[in-house]
């Protein structure tokens, strides 16, 4: 178990920048009292982080990054300063993607910060181009999303469409893909994207096509609109089975 004494202000900060604690970590953990953890669970496990040393890197990441979430709620701005001075630590613990993802959380919701919202978005994508194939496709269409939200709706479909020519196998894309057209008013190719995930019912998981058919069923019974009989059956059917084991659920 790591050392629990208190480290000096002029020892080397743990966290391995070769700075002093004073000038690096310090002035973020200060807030904090020793020891208390506010997150739960954003880089590392909650029992982990209770066996750590006070001015671990990881807890001081937990916790800095669980103020983060906490300063959003009334200044996104002071959200967003914390991170800033979070990422130097985050990169050196080797917890920059799970850092992106969070701050990129804090972005989407906020389409005020413009782009200084989307420069964060574009990072995320850039760090997990050559890592992680499911992780960049998820931060290129909250990219997509966020374009919309910036009234740049014509870019944020091109995204969305580069996104399904380099990967149609993940149905996800095209999931999140009707629901921005739908937002875009174009029903008829958001009616299109679900049912080509439909029409590969005997192809893909059970997860997407229910999902795909409680969200087209939901649009259609909104818009009044009548579905093609043989997907209809479909929909019927695909959400008859999610209410039969939701049920089974409840009783299980």
């Amino acid at each position: 178990m790591p050392s629990q004494r208190k480290i000096g202000r002029n020892e080397p900060c743990p966290c391995g920048s070769g700075k002093k604690f004073k000038k690096c970590c310090l002035p973020l953990v200060e807030v904090i009292p020793l020891k208390q953890v506010l997150g739960d669970g954003y880089y590392v496990t909650s029992d982990h982080l209770k066996r750590v040393n006070p001015f671990d890197p990881i807890l001081v990441l937990e916790n800095l990054t669980a103020l983060a979430f906490e300063a959003e709620k009334e200044d996104v701005n002071r959200a967003m300063d914390i991170f800033r001075k979070l990422e130097p630590l985050a990169e050196r613990s080797g917890m920059l993607g799970d850092f992106l993802n969070h701050w990129g959380k804090i972005c989407y919701n906020h389409p005020e910060l413009g782009e200084d919202g989307l420069a964060i978005m574009r990072r995320r994508q850039s760090f997990y181009q050559d890592k992680d194939r499911e992780q960049w496709a998820d931060a290129s269409m909250d990219a997509a999303d966020y374009l919309c939200l910036l009234g740049r709706w014509d870019e944020g479909r091109k995204e969305y469409e580069k996104l399904l020519d380099k990967m149609p196998d993940f149905l996800m894309i095209h999931i999140r893909f009707a629901r921005f057209l739908e937002k875009g008013g174009l029903i008829d190719d958001a009616v299109h994207q679900y049912q080509q995930i439909l029409k590969m019912e005997n192809q893909v998981e059970e997860y997407y096509l229910e999902m795909a058919a409680e969200e087209l069923k939901e649009l259609a019974s909104r818009l009044s609109l009548k579905l093609d009989p043989s997907i209809q059956e479909i929909v019927e059917r695909l959400n008859s089975n999610s209410q039969e084991e939701n049920t089974f659920d409840e009783f299980a």
